[in-house]
């Protein structure tokens, strides 16, 4: 099942867009394709300067081929993920502006 084309561009632009200059060695933030979903995560480097970067899902966007819609996620503490309250639309961009502004506080924190 391929993904929109152009919204996986914008989600990567989108992240790209999130990124400070001047913290690039210590975030990064990506997106994963996995499906027909896109998770968005942040990276960061060990506290100790040795081993792997840990990882924390900070999004997961879901599109459903059928209708061509997308739909948005976020990641409970216990790792399961909930959908959030918007409506499904066809519009990436809409639910780039929810995570953006995170009214609820259960993107960036």
């Amino acid at each position: 099942m391929a993904l929109p084309d152009a919204a996986v561009r914008r989600i990567g632009q989108f992240v790209e867009s999130r990124m400070p200059e001047d913290a690039r060695d210590e975030l990064r933030l990506e997106c994963e394709v996995r499906g027909s979903s896109v998770v968005i995560t942040e990276r960061r480097p060990p506290w100790t300067g040795e081993g792997d970067w840990t990882r924390l899902p900070i999004a997961q966007l879901r599109h459903d081929e059928a209708t061509g819609t997308w739909t948005l996620y976020w990641q409970r503490a216990n790792g399961r993920w909930e959908r959030y309250d918007a409506a499904a639309t066809s519009d990436v961009e809409l639910l780039l502006a929810e995570i953006d502004s995170d009214a609820d506080g259960v993107f960036w924190g």
